[in-house]
This record gives structure tokens, sequence and C-alpha cells, in this order.
């Protein structure tokens, strides 16, 4: 599936469950450095643990909508 095609909820979850890749994306350099940075907070081995929506990643990272999503997509495709 395009991740284009993806609601944001939907990447935003896949990136949390999977720490170990998701946090091989830290040492990159890229942009979107702050909100993978949120994603990770996310623990799914804590059970009252939650994962963050786009509008509290918004708030946190101080991106517009747009852009938090223009983030969420390239997080995704790397």
């Amino acid at each position: 599936m395009k991740s284009e095609t993806l609601a944001t909820k939907d990447i935003i979850l896949a990136l949390a469950t999977m720490p170990k890749r998701t946090r091989s994306l830290l040492g990159n350099g890229k942009k979107y450095k702050a909100l993978l940075q949120e994603i990770l907070k996310y623990d799914s081995e804590v059970e009252d643990s939650h994962v963050p929506s786009s509008k509290e990643l918004q708030l946190k990272t101080n991106l517009d909508a747009t852009k938090c999503k223009k983030q969420l997509v390239e997080i995704y495709n790397d």
C-alpha cells in the first residue's frame, strides 16, 4: 500500500510499534528527527502507554498539519 493513501494515524501506529526499525532512522540527519523522537516515546510494552495523535505530535514539534503529514510519510518511506 502506498504511504500517501495511508491514514496519518495508521502511519503513526506503524512507526510506533516498530521502535527498533524506527530508531535506526534517528542518525540519518533528516529534518524529521524531533517528530521521530516524539513517536518513539510510545512504548508498546507498557499497557497504558498512549500512541500520540497527529494533533499531539503537531503541538509538541511545532509543525502544521501539512508538514507533519509530509514528514510522517518521509519517515514511513525511509
